[in-house]
């Protein structure tokens, strides 16, 4: 099984992967699900040239760089109509359940397809019991069980409950519970009204969290057929599939919340065998998807 032969080739091969040609721009939906599941894993915003991951919203532009906010038609600039193009895609991938969004990757906010969903669950929750609460604040398991009994709840929502107002929203109770949530895959958010005016990303009833053990039953039922070696090497394989290639210093840095350094090099190991090839560059290694 060869691999891609030069290193040009490989970063042509990623831009095409990650969307960042004219031609591979998203424009419907079937283009997203196709675009998600090819990639494995997408931030859900703007993408930054030191992290090798896919971005839905320059996907939606199909060039690297965000486009100029000078540029406009009829008032409306290409970055707030690639902004709308994307968020309405990324509602579609998660009401269909074709995308999950996490906050454990990277430090950010993604989506990943639901084919890598079991096998990041039994990474992040290493089979526990989907409402094991062991680890997590007394603040969270407050708002866990809120939103159990409620099913479906928004962070203002959640701040009435709590009796709090929201006075600093970059350091707000409430986002700060539901993120630490989120990141145990305990909640997770679904889609949101879109607004006809002002900016598509901030949704006026807010963005639903719902328990992830309720709203993915089948994923998590799945996770309970893998070991934590099998979704190990699932889940990197997936991610590398669509990157194509990555250091492995920036695969532990990204996936550092799941993955341990010995972890990560007993699973490239196993992939080398038939699915990837390790190169020794300076003091890191270069993982290289096969063909």
């Amino acid at each position: 099984m060869p691999v891609f032969s030069t290193h040009d080739a490989r970063i042509q091969k990623q831009l095409e992967n990650f969307g960042l040609t004219e031609p591979s721009r998203l424009t419907s939906v079937k283009s997203a699900e196709k675009f998600l599941k090819k990639v494995g894993i997408a931030l859900r915003y703007w993408r930054t040239e030191k992290i090798p991951l896919a971005s839905l919203y320059q996907a939606a532009v199909g060039s690297p760089g965000a486009p100029p906010k000078e540029k406009t038609v009829a008032g409306i600039s290409q970055r707030e109509e690639a902004q709308r193009i994307a968020i309405e895609l990324t509602n579609h991938l998660l009401a269909s359940h074709q995308g999950i969004e996490v906050n454990t990757i990277a430090d950010r906010i993604c989506l990943v397809h639901r084919d890598l969903v079991p096998s990041l669950y039994v990474l992040v929750r290493h089979h526990r019991p989907p409402d094991d609460l062991k680890d997590i604040s007394v603040q969270a398991k407050k708002i866990f069980r809120f939103i159990e009994q409620s099913k479906e709840t928004t962070a203002g929502q959640v701040r009435k409950f709590l009796g709090m107002p929201a006075i600093d929203l970059n350091n707000d109770p409430a986002y700060n519970a539901l993120a630490e949530l989120q990141s145990k895959l305990l909640v997770d958010r679904g889609p949101f009204l879109v607004r006809k005016s002002g900016i598509p990303y901030l949704s006026k009833e807010g963005y639903p969290y719902h328990c992830f053990h309720l709203a993915h039953e089948a994923l998590v039922r799945e996770s309970t057929r893998l070991t934590r070696e099998e979704a190990a090497q699932n889940f990197l394989y997936g991610y590398l599939r669509g990157a194509v290639f990555a250091m492995d210093k920036k695969l532990l840095s990204m996936f550092k919340t799941f993955f341990t350094a010995e972890e990560m090099t007993d699973t490239l190991d196993q992939l080398k065998l038939n699915k990837v090839s390790i190169e020794n560059v300076k003091r890191e290694k270069l993982i290289v998807i096969k063909k």
